[in-house]
């Protein structure tokens, strides 16, 4: 029976996503402490397999395009799935750095094909009156599986140990299987209606370069810059150990519970902004002004502070970051109505790239005099920007809507 409501097919998708999310999210809490059970003897290996998943997946995204162009969205699903756990339990039974780096290359796979089989999903369930609502649904929904994976980590670990978790979460992922098949997808290819072998174009122009640009940008100052050097900011600016409502609490931890505070608020957060973005105004208003908090935030965050007020900064870029990946993602699933799978490419990879990108570029500015200063006010430049330029196309929009209006 065909399903009515569009809710349920995107949701079933960021459930699946969740649960394979687990393994991932885990070893980064999990592995820095434990690495030599996984048969590692250095923390720069650690390093290399906990980012090495993200540089894999800008070739891979392509193939896994390709492999939902070819194939049904459930012949993709269930092979991310099977990847996906078959990763985590991997983390379990194997050990030695190269099996470890194996195994991360095929997350990356996997990563690829559930991230493009939900994107695919809420494009072709949704339309102009839901589509951003979706959008924050799926983004708030599979995020849950990184809250878990990092808060069941840090509990469990020092209980059982690294093998036990990985293969407890290996076993829960695969649970993932019963959505897959318990779902009755449609029957369609992810490129809709498009005949197979016809070529895969992205609509380029202004817009869609904002777009992917934005997304890129994003990526690379939440996902990447601000949740690698969170901690350090907190150690150069205040300390290892800090006096807060009357507690001491070490750096580590509240980068900890700031960074895992936006998964919490993520489900109802985004699915705030996505209803509000599919309104009358439109997507670009509230995108416009979430660019411009974000940059704010961006500048007050190297600041002296009050450690309150410095706390309250945090939270404030954080909520931003909820609100640009829903109003990016969505932006970017309105072009995808035209050429699903060229979109889904290319802004899967620019995100991974930023993802990347940002680490690195963030602590070889820190390496520089007053480096902290300069890498948050560059973010916050790259943020003020952004809004620039979506704001100059919103002002030009307004416009044309006046001098097209019916005259008095």
């Amino acid at each position: 029976m065909r399903n009515t409501d569009p809710r349920r097919p995107v949701a079933v998708v960021a459930i699946i996503t969740a649960l394979c999310l687990l393994g991932d999210s885990m070893l980064y809490v999990v592995l820095p402490i434990y690495y030599q059970e996984a048969g590692l003897s250095s923390l720069w290996e650690v390093g290399v397999l906990l980012a090495v998943n993200r540089f894999v997946r800008l070739p891979l995204n392509p193939l896994a395009g390709w492999l939902y162009e070819k194939f049904p969205l459930r012949t993709g699903l269930t092979l991310a799935v099977l990847l996906g756990s078959c990763t985590t339990l991997g983390y379990g039974l194997c050990r030695g750095f190269w099996a470890w780096l194996l195994l991360r290359c095929l997350w990356g796979l996997a990563w690829s094909l559930l991230r493009m089989g939900g994107f695919a999903t809420v494009v072709r369930y949704s339309d102009a009156t839901n589509r951003g609502q979706l959008i924050g649904m799926y983004n708030g929904l599979y995020r849950l599986g990184s809250l878990f994976g990092m808060l069941f980590g840090g509990l469990l670990a020092p209980w059982i140990g690294l093998s036990r978790l990985a293969l407890g979460m290996g076993g829960i992922s695969l649970a993932g299987l019963a959505f897959v098949t318990g779902h009755a997808f449609r029957k369609q290819h992810t490129g809709g209606n498009r005949p197979q072998g016809h070529a895969v174009t992205l609509p380029w122009n202004s817009t869609v370069t904002k777009i992917i640009l934005s997304g890129f940008g994003t990526a690379m100052l939440f996902q990447g810059l601000l949740t690698a050097t969170l901690s350090y900011v907190i150690l150069n600016h205040r300390g290892p150990v800090l006096p807060l409502w009357g507690l001491s609490i070490g750096a580590a931890t509240l980068s900890g519970i700031l960074l895992g505070a936006r998964w919490v608020w993520e489900p109802f957060v985004a699915d705030i902004c996505g209803r509000w973005s599919d309104g009358p105004r439109g997507r670009i208003p509230l995108l416009t002004a979430s660019l411009l908090g974000a940059g704010i935030g961006f500048l007050l965050i190297p600041w002296p502070l009050p450690l309150g007020l410095w706390i309250v900064a945090v939270v404030w870029v954080l909520l931003t970051a909820t609100s640009l990946t829903t109003l990016v993602d969505a932006l970017a699933a309105d072009v995808a109505k035209q050429s699903t799978l060229a979109v889904m490419t290319v802004h899967s990879i620019a995100l991974d790239l930023g993802a990347a990108l940002g680490p690195i570029l963030g602590y070889w500015f820190i390496g520089f005099a007053n480096g902290l200063s300069l890498t948050y006010t560059s973010g916050g430049v790259l943020m003020l920007l952004l809004c620039g330029w979506w704001g100059l196309d919103l002002v030009r929009r307004k416009g044309q809507k006046q001098k097209c209006g019916p005259s008095p």
